[in-house]
């Protein structure tokens, strides 16, 4: 009979180690993100294209109604619809944007394309991905 060594709970199983590693890297994770979208986010005279940015759970029409309120014009959906691409052609833009509701307001392209994911596009108006194209 094989003899099982004794667990005196001084040791760490590896697969509570593996457990406690993610929750370091998530929190870690998650701490370096709003940094660096309360850094990304644009002034509130800014105008143009940008990602607006809603509290998870915010409904798709909430968020559509919100982006149409604050003078703009909802281009797509993104992340469940946690984020919107907008465009609003009147200075204020991005200010109207947070007072109706958006978390943050970004720049357009605020990620490199390997960061980005499924939620970047192509930034020159020639290219058969861009949004830029059909926008006034």
């Amino acid at each position: 009979m094989a003899h099982q060594p004794k667990d005196n709970g001084d040791t760490i199983r590896p697969h509570r180690f593996a457990l406690l590693l993610f929750i370091t890297i998530l929190l870690t994770w998650g701490t370096f993100m709003v940094f660096a979208i309360r850094a990304a986010n644009l002034s509130d005279e800014t105008a143009g294209t940008v990602f607006a940015i809603f509290a998870p759970g915010t409904s798709g029409a909430t968020a559509l109604s919100t982006i149409i309120r604050a003078g703009g014009l909802p281009i797509r959906q993104n992340l469940g619809g946690m984020v919107w691409t907008a465009h609003g052609t009147a200075p204020g833009f991005a200010g109207r944007l947070r007072r109706q509701g958006a978390m943050a307001v970004l720049d357009e392209f605020p990620f490199s394309p390997q960061l980005g994911g499924c939620i970047v596009y192509a930034k020159s108006p020639r290219s058969p991905y861009s949004l830029r194209r059909n926008l006034p």
